[in-house]
């Protein structure tokens, strides 16, 4: 009995005990084993779940809130807002709102920054800016703006907008040659005395000079009663901060001159004065030598401003070069410089074209076939023969 009542003990003990433990259902694996899976959560698990349901069902509530505010007028949606701002849906809503003004905080500092960078980009470029070269370097001239604030440039414009070129070589000959770029337009531009000025994409261009009085600096000659002004040679521009000066067939510094003559006849040639010819600010008197000779001839003439040059010899083909010393007369003198002067002229060979008619016994006129003809002006170095047209 004893034994009876012990066993009736142990069952009783376990009963209760399963009554306190989460059941389990058995599954048998493919392998033959026993396999257990949990059926009932556990409380805390339950708990959770009920936090969740009630959190899901304020979420719902704060929804409907919303809802109504947004179908209602501006005024409802204020008030709405401020009644719901006090609770813990309350915050939760001051808080999506100042996140949406930190998003466009961001949103706009972006913007602005962009702003910014557009603005870097567009300054990498001058706003007002023309250059010019003066043989072989291409100098850039920008606003006071561009130059100081955005370091573009070579150099600015003065206060009013105008500009003086600093000539970079010592006694230059005028008028004077700048190559001039505006807006990807090139031009190649003439100040026809130091004290001439330009116009160049609104702005006015200035020179400035020195002189030191030692060479010819601007020169001009009378022929037919008209004034035919002395330029220097066309410049070739190139952009490489350098320059190379062409060798001179005397230890002599030589400068090339160009004159266009082609209005006039080599009769009018043969009658050439010297109308003005500067050294620096200074004009030459008759007291000046000035020595003249055909290029590549030792036989000079000496004048001075105002004496009759000859200068219609080997006008054949278009052009002819004299040679002119002004200074000492004796040609060879160190100081002395020489000036290749290239006449352009009309093409004499072609000047003198004849027509020849005869008269026949009633007195009737036709033209006679001209078989040849020539114009020669060559001289040979013989003064006998110093008479164009022969």
């Amino acid at each position: 009995m004893r034994r009876i009542k012990k066993g009736l003990a142990v069952m009783l003990a376990a009963l209760l005990a399963l009554s306190t433990q989460p059941a389990f259902a058995l599954e048998t694996s493919s392998s033959g084993k026993i396999d257990s899976k949990t059926e009932t959560a556990s409380p805390s698990e339950a708990e959770r779940e009920e936090d969740k349901d009630t959190s899901s069902v304020d979420t719902e509530k704060e929804e409907d809130l919303e809802t109504g505010s947004q179908n209602g007028d501006g005024g409802n949606a204020q008030e709405t807002g401020s009644e719901t701002s006090g609770g813990e849906n309350g915050q939760g809503t001051e808080s999506q709102t100042t996140g949406g003004e930190n998003t466009q905080k961001t949103e706009t500092q972006s913007s602005g920054t962009k702003t910014a960078s557009a603005s870097e980009a567009e300054r990498t470029e001058a706003r007002d800016e023309v250059r010019f070269n003066t043989g072989n370097y291409e100098f850039s001239v920008v606003s006071q703006e561009d130059f100081f604030d955005w370091d573009l440039g070579d150099d600015y414009f003065d206060d009013d907008g105008s500009y003086t070129i600093n000539i970079p070589e010592t006694n230059p000959f005028f008028p004077y040659e700048v190559q001039f770029t505006y807006k990807d337009k090139v031009t190649e531009e003439w100040f026809m005395t130091p004290d001439d000025s330009l116009e160049i994409g609104g702005h006015t261009f200035y020179v400035s000079a020195f002189f030191d009085d030692t060479a010819v600096t601007q020169m001009s000659l009378e022929v037919a009663g008209d004034t035919v002004v002395v330029y220097p040679e066309e410049k070739e521009f190139t952009n490489d901060s350098g320059g190379i000066m062409p060798a001179s067939l005397l230890p002599l510094e030589e400068v090339r001159l160009t004159v266009d003559m082609t209005a006039y006849t080599p009769v009018e040639l043969t009658q050439v004065a010297i109308s003005s010819i500067f050294t620096g600010e200074t004009e030459l008197t008759a007291d000046d030598k000035v020595m003249w000779t055909e290029l590549y001839e030792d036989d000079y003439t000496i004048s001075a401003p105002g004496d009759i040059l000859d200068l219609s010899y080997n006008t054949d083909y278009g052009d002819c070069s004299w040679e002119m010393i002004v200074g000492d007369d004796a040609q060879l003198a160190e100081e002395n410089i020489r000036y290749i002067v290239t006449l352009d002229v009309y093409e004499t060979e072609q000047w003198l074209i004849p027509t020849v008619y005869k008269q026949d016994v009633d007195g009737n006129w036709s033209n006679v076939p001209v078989a040849e003809y020539r114009y020669d002006d060559y001289y040979d170095g013989d003064d006998s023969q110093r008479h164009p047209g022969r």
